[in-house]
C-alpha cells in the first residue's frame, strides 16, 4: 500500500475550485488508476488534510498524529503546500502573521520531523494574489505579492538545503494571471487548480 497524505490550508481544501481542487485531482488521477477497466485495484490511499486559515504551526502540532492515525505499512508520501496563511497581515498592512525567519525554522522543523515518519515529502509552492482584492480582504486581512514571493523563496530554499523536491508554481501561475484566480483574488479557481495539478502530479507519479 502507498499512501499520499496532503497537508495545507484552503487552496489544498480546494477553496475557489467549482468541481475539484488540485488535491482532489490527485485523488481522482489515483481513482481511476486503481478502479478503471484494467486498474491495478486498490494499491494505493489519498487524504486530503487541507484545513482552510492553517498556518505552519497547525502542520506542525497535527501531522504527526494524523499519520499515525491513518497510516499503514507501505510507502507514505507526502505532499505539502503551506505558508500563503503565515505570509499575510491582519488588521493593517503591516501587522504581519509570521517573520520570515520564523516561518523558515518552522519550516527546518517540520521537515525533520517529517522525514522521521514518510518516505518520500514534496513541496507545492505558493500562489499569487490579485491585490485589488486583497488589500484587504473584507476580513481585514492583507495578501500582497511581494510578501508571498519572499515565503515562497523561503520555502524554496529550505526545500533545496534539506534535500526535499519542491514544485515552483508561482511564475506560470502569475502569467495565467486572473484567469486561474477565484473572484475573492486569493484562491486558485477550477483552470488555476488544474495548473497546479498538472504540475505536480509527474512528481507524484514518479514517487508511487
Amino acid at each position: 500500500m502507498t499512501q499520499i497524505f496532503i497537508f495545507g490550508a484552503s487552496i489544498v481544501y480546494g477553496v475557489g475550485a467549482e468541481e475539484a481542487g488540485w488535491a482532489d485531482l490527485i485523488k481522482r488521477n489515483i481513482h481511476n488508476r486503481m478502479y478503471s477497466k484494467n486498474g491495478t485495484g486498490e494499491k494505493f490511499e489519498v487524504y486530503n488534510f487541507g484545513n482552510p486559515d492553517a498556518k505552519i504551526e497547525f502542520i506542525l502540532k497535527t501531522f504527526e498524529e494524523q499519520i499515525e492515525n491513518y497510516g499503514k505499512d507501505g510507502k507514505k508520501i507526502v505532499v505539502l503546500s503551506i505558508g500563503m496563511n503565515n505570509a499575510k497581515a491582519v488588521g493593517n498592512p503591516d501587522n504581519y502573521v509570521t517573520k520570515i525567519d520564523e516561518y523558515k525554522n518552522q519550516l527546518k522543523k517540520l521537515f525533520q520531523q517529517m522525514k522521521l515518519k514518510v518516505d518520500h515529502v514534496l513541496c507545492v509552492g505558493l500562489t499569487s494574489v490579485d491585490e485589488q482584492k486583497t488589500t484587504p480582504k473584507s476580513n481585514g486581512s492583507y495578501f500582497r505579492n511581494q510578501r508571498i514571493e519572499q515565503f515562497n523563496s523561503t520555502f524554496r530554499e529550505v526545500c533545496i538545503e534539506m534535500g526535499i523536491t519542491f514544485v515552483d508554481i508561482l511564475s506560470e501561475q502569475q502569467v495565467c494571471g486572473q484567469a486561474c484566480l477565484y473572484k475573492d483574488g486569493v484562491h486558485p479557481n477550477q483552470k488555476g487548480h488544474q495548473l497546479i495539478f498538472e504540475k505536480i502530479f509527474p512528481q507524484i507519479k514518479s514517487l508511487l
